[in-house]
């Protein structure tokens, strides 16, 4: 009696200050849910994407209250990789978009997607290297579809990061409310050789420094983390020189919050070199997960939300659900939501 007694006086006393605080502005974000090649069966599944995986996640998003405002695919939606010019991952892309469109959240909620390398690069034998059709036909695909950005203001070829093709619909950004959002290709082709992993740097920190003079509160979005997780492992992040200097211009603005990813397919979240900017890979999005990833309480599958609240405190909240042995099966259960994370606040809350 003592015990019942307790907890509903805890939970009196906590829902005037959930009443006080709500959340006024929240969107969701998670990549990595492609299948791996072995594992697609293309007629069943033009898409290519972990179908069991994505339409719970789609639903789980549709259930939270409030539903959040925007939903950030941040890469690796498809298998993509193929060495020919472009054909094969607009078929994908085309498919996974039929997918989203039989979602709940389709018409209720700002979907943007972004690429990543499986989207934007292709193989040759067992190399991967940068494609020099695929800017084009993700630009198609994006404006065809009417999908955001409606109109871009990322960087033309030329200018201070070397850009040798138009990513101003790959590498983009906008105002919502009091959050400034800047999103990378973290595959863009900024140089004539088969390198890949670039971000156009010098573009990002200008579009930084812009936003800050506003005094708005900004987030960066990108498929290749910028650093190694604090928990796993994965491929390559982002190139080292360009890298550098996105971190410089990240960390050298207080008004940045954090850095968004997928790449590396597990979860964590750690502050850039130990400094002061998150960065938060939400790679478990449905493809195989890394095996450097051993969380105590087991591997999961799932997605993120940010909440910002009426007093201007941004929490982080992962939704995480288990991870069967097949990672491709479909006996899916929903996500639950796991304690927040305060990342911060807004500016000049």
């Amino acid at each position: 009696m003592k015990v019942m007694v307790g907890l509903l006086s805890f939970l009196a006393a906590s829902l005037p200050t959930l009443q006080q605080d709500p959340v006024t502005y929240s969107f969701a974000f998670f990549g990595c849910n492609r299948v791996d090649k072995a594992d697609w069966h293309k007629k069943k599944n033009p898409s290519s994407a972990n179908l069991p995986q994505l339409h719970q996640s789609f639903k789980d998003i549709s259930n939270i209250s409030p539903m959040p405002k925007a939903l950030f695919m941040t890469g690796d939606l498809v298998l993509g990789y193929k060495d020919d010019k472009g054909e094969e991952v607009r078929k994908q892309l085309d498919a996974w978009l039929d997918e989203y469109k039989k979602s709940p959240l389709n018409g209720k909620i700002t979907m943007v997607p972004l690429s990543g390398n499986h989207e934007m690069n292709r193989k040759v034998d067992d190399n991967k290297v940068a494609s020099p059709y695929t800017t084009e036909v993700w630009n198609d695909w994006i404006r065809t579809n009417h999908l955001p950005p409606a109109v871009g203001n990322g960087p033309k070829p030329g200018g201070p990061d070397h850009v040798t093709d138009d990513q101003s619909l790959l590498n983009f950004s906008f105002d919502a409310g009091k959050l400034h959002f800047i999103c990378l290709n973290t595959d863009t082709r900024v140089s004539t050789d088969d390198r890949i992993g670039f971000v156009p740097a010098a573009w990002a920190k200008a579009d930084i420094e812009a936003a800050s003079k506003r005094g708005q509160t900004i987030f960066l979005l990108g498929h290749r983390n910028v650093v190694d997780g604090d928990n796993a492992k994965g491929d390559a992040p982002i190139e080292a020189e360009s890298g550098t200097a996105l971190m410089k211009a990240m960390e050298s603005n207080p008004n940045v919050v954090g850095y968004l990813c997928a790449h590396v397919h597990a979860w964590d979240v750690s502050r850039i070199n130990h400094a002061r900017v998150w960065q938060v890979i939400a790679g478990n999005g449905g493809s195989p997960l890394e095996k450097t990833w051993e969380p105590k309480d087991g591997k999961t599958f799932g997605f993120a939300v940010i909440e910002v609240h009426k007093s201007g405190r941004i929490d982080l909240v992962p939704y995480f659900r288990e991870a069967k042995e097949r990672y491709d099966d479909e006996d899916v259960k929903p996500a639950k939501a796991q304690t927040p994370i305060e990342l911060g606040r807004l500016a000049n809350s």
